[in-house]
């Protein structure tokens, strides 16, 4: 039987496929950049970004991430990782085929790696690609809102936490029970695999980019209940991720430090933003304290046909 990468090529003739490399990050940020402009009319993305998640130790570039090339030009790009697709295809090279051999790429190689149902999660600005995962037989999962906060002249009234809960900045040695906090905050999701902290990290605490005030956590005496991960971009603070520990939740804790954050950027960058999903029924406590929806995703997903054990 074929590999993915050998139907590939056969379904691309007269372009190059081959495996990402480290040098590749700026073509292909520019890439995505070209769809995110086509979409929304501005690029959010940056190649510090693409370097970082190809940085994640379980990340297999020579396997699970293919470029497209039309000679020198690089075209295209597309990767898997642990069922989740992504494929790009610059605008200027849409309707030849590609994103419809790069999704069902992405679809055979998580089946070889006996995943049996992988989705890649693409803007409703972006009609062109949600035709295309339709017309392949993919199926809607859950939605996902890109939300933002202007931050005004005066600092945003800060929420106290419950007693017996204080804020404070992350502490070294404190990075892995952060990472498990969030990871078993969210172990509940529907088909969420469990997380791997050295990928996490290399995100996170261990990226070149990381500075000390970017994790804040919540504690009650030595345990983490919550924490907040930071991160910025350009003119925008950004909350990678947010979390409550499971017997800690509806206490208040979320929200207190939620409005601690945008006191950390305030001063420092004009707005802040964040990303959820239907999965975390947190909406409304985002739209209750004044952010809004910028944008929308959706979830894609198609079965592999993957054999899984019995």
């Amino acid at each position: 039987m074929p590999s993915a990468r050998e139907d590939l090529e056969r379904a691309l003739p007269g372009l190059t496929v081959r495996s990402a490399t480290p040098d590749d990050v700026d073509a292909v940020t520019a890439v995505i950049t070209g769809c995110e402009i086509e979409a929304h009319g501005s690029a959010e993305i940056e190649a510090e970004e693409v370097a970082e998640s190809w940085a994640r130790p379980t990340v297999d570039l020579a396997g699970d991430v293919v470029v497209v090339l039309d000679g020198d030009n690089l075209v295209a790009w597309a990767e898997t990782y642990r069922g989740r697709g992504e494929g790009f295809v610059h605008p200027s090279y849409r309707g030849r085929g590609i994103g419809t051999a790069l999704v069902e790429w992405w679809t055979a190689r998580a089946a070889e790696h006996g995943i049996d149902l992988a989705g890649q999660t693409v803007s409703d600005d972006d009609p062109t690609a949600v035709a295309l995962l339709q017309g392949l037989g993919c199926t809607v999962g859950h939605t996902s809102w890109l939300l933002t906060l202007p931050l005004g002249d005066e600092p945003p009234a800060p929420a106290s936490p419950p007693p017996g809960i204080a804020l404070r900045l992350l502490q070294p040695g404190e990075e892995r029970a952060m990472f498990h906090l969030i990871d078993d905050a969210f172990a509940h999701w529907a088909g969420r695999d469990r997380g791997v902290y050295d990928d996490w990290a290399a995100m996170t605490v261990a990226s070149a980019r990381w500075e000390p005030w970017m994790g804040v956590v919540a504690v009650e005496g030595d345990r983490l209940v919550g924490a907040a991960v930071l991160r910025v971009y350009p003119g925008e603070g950004w909350i990678d991720q947010i979390a409550v520990a499971g017997d800690y939740q509806g206490r208040g804790i979320g929200r207190a430090l939620l409005q601690h954050t945008f006191g950390v950027f305030h001063g420092r960058e004009p707005a802040v933003g964040l990303s959820t999903d239907s999965r975390t029924g947190a909406l409304d406590l985002y739209l209750h304290v004044g952010m809004t929806v910028r944008r929308s995703y959706r979830r894609w997903s198609r079965p592999t046909g993957a054999t899984l054990p019995s």
